[in-house]
């Protein structure tokens, strides 16, 4: 996009202007608030380390946006984390020009802003994960669909099919969309003719094919992470629980906010919702709702419903009168973000107890961002007094981060799965089973010694009292122990 278009625009100018400053506040804040990294982020920092077509749990793309941020700014929290502010803001972006197609100028301001405030966008805008990427090749696919289906022109057909394959390579249930797309032209006497536009079929086959070396991927693995995507929807099992409905239900109340869900809530039961937009909304938001009768749904996996149910809310709010509701879930999302921007920097007390409150001391939100480079530092002295050792380790989540804050160490880790079971991507690839480490060992766990160790080697040993990290629940303690005698 030229500059001078932009200058000439005075919503665009505005909107531009607007979002932009929220996401240099937000950069700033990923490069200095001290959140040490989540265990799926330094998972994926380790990905990104070999860039390829998939990995054990989720589709490349993820890992290849860290490749591209580190590459140029290096391997601190702050560049892994540096794509999220910047594709939620590509994303808001994205939405103004949505609603502007489909309504006017008012509204794609206002839903653009509105987007960039979400509760959801601001705590996914401060770590690396799946959805930031998602979202924006999902407003993109949205976006050249609206244009395509006005103007039939070639280059809206296959700018959704390029951002639909992206997005399956950020994301599978990105596949929703396709379905959400046909199950509004099959049901538009308006746009019902497209069903046989050989356009709109090639942009599907443009998306499939950039799928193809995923799926390839995993053909050559056993189709781990499409097994995976299985197993995380069926979580502990299928069991009806209205209690993991409401759960997740009253979440969405959280991360669109509660005047904005509410409002979606309302047209739905009014039947006033826009048809191409109510299409991408409601079969991923059903499907979720459905699921989370039987099994824990996470309140994320709704995520990319709230592009177009932004532009649908905000603008039945602007064209009935009811804009005061547009500024006052503004200010309240704003004000929310800005204590969540403070609180790193504040003088409060903190505790990982949730049940030790007072005025001075209040319960940690960012508790599972922290302790981890404190746990790391424990293991490094260990390491030192106990040099040409392997680091071993039966949790997926200590392995990552022990691989992320000792990446300056030369000690290798190890996965310790003797049974052979696969049930994390470091099963898959640095399983005891397939390493040339025979010992001695470092082995790093949360509990204490656990017996079938002594199955396995001549010598276990206990080299440190427990390392009590602060996290939740309550205070975590760590143990470390010295292993020497392998015996498979």
């Amino acid at each position: 996009m030229r500059l001078s278009v932009i200058t000439h625009d005075r919503f665009l100018l505005s909107t531009f202007i607007i979002v932009a400053a929220f996401t240099a506040l937000r950069v700033v804040h990923i490069f200095t608030n001290g959140f040490d990294l989540f265990f799926d982020e330094a998972q994926y920092w380790i990905w990104a380390q070999i860039p390829d077509w998939g990995y054990y749990s989720k589709p490349p793309m993820v890992a290849w946006l860290i490749t591209a941020t580190t590459s140029f700014c290096g391997d601190t929290e702050g560049c892994i984390r540096l794509a999220s502010p910047v594709l939620h803001m590509a994303t808001s972006l994205s939405v103004f020009f949505i609603a502007r197609k489909l309504f006017n100028e008012r509204t794609a301001l206002l839903s653009a802003l509105t987007y960039i405030t979400l509760p959801a966008v601001g705590l996914s805008s401060m770590l690396i994960s799946t959805d930031p990427a998602l979202l924006f090749f999902w407003s993109i696919a949205l976006l050249g669909l609206v244009y395509a289906l006005d103007s039939n022109q070639w280059k809206w057909w296959l700018l959704a099919g390029i951002a639909g394959g992206f997005g399956m390579l950020s994301k599978y249930n990105m596949l929703l969309f396709v379905l959400s797309t046909l199950g509004f032209l099959a049901t538009s006497p308006t746009y019902r003719h497209h069903l046989k536009n050989y356009k709109l079929w090639t942009a599907m086959i443009l998306a499939l094919m950039m799928f193809i070396p995923n799926i390839i991927w995993n053909a050559d693995h056993g189709f781990v992470s499409f097994l995976h995507t299985k197993d995380n929807a069926q979580g502990n099992g299928f069991e009806f629980s209205p209690k993991h409905f409401l759960e997740f239900f009253g979440a969405q109340f959280g991360v669109f906010g509660p005047l904005l869900f509410g409002t979606l809530l309302y047209l739905t039961y009014t039947k006033r919702s826009h048809p191409l937009l109510a299409w991408s909304i409601w079969p991923m938001l059903g499907l979720i709702l459905v699921i989370s009768f039987v099994t824990r749904a996470h309140a994320n996996w709704a995520a990319p419903i709230y592009v177009p149910a932004t532009i649908m809310v905000v603008h039945y709010l602007v064209e009935h009168g009811k804009i005061v509701l547009v500024k006052a879930s503004l200010m309240l999302h704003v004000f929310l973000w800005l204590v969540v921007l403070v609180l790193p920097y504040s003088n409060l007390s903190f505790t990982s107890d949730k049940t030790s409150l007072s005025h001075w001391q209040i319960q940690d939100p960012f508790i599972r961002l922290r302790g981890w480079s404190e746990l790391a530092s424990a293991v490094k002295t260990q390491l030192t007094q106990h040099p040409d050792v392997a680091i071993i380790t039966n949790s997926r989540k200590i392995f990552t981060e022990l691989a992320y804050y000792l990446r300056h160490h030369d000690a290798p880790l190890v996965k310790w799965n003797p049974d052979g079971s696969i049930r994390d991507h470091f099963d898959l690839t640095t399983s005891i089973n397939n390493s040339d480490h025979s010992g001695p060992f470092i082995f790093v766990g949360r509990d204490l010694l656990d017996e079938h160790l002594n199955l396995y080697f001549k010598q276990v040993t206990l080299v440190s009292s427990p390392i009590i990290i602060q996290q939740r629940p309550k205070d975590r303690q760590y143990y470390v122990y010295y292993l020497e005698g392998l015996s498979l």
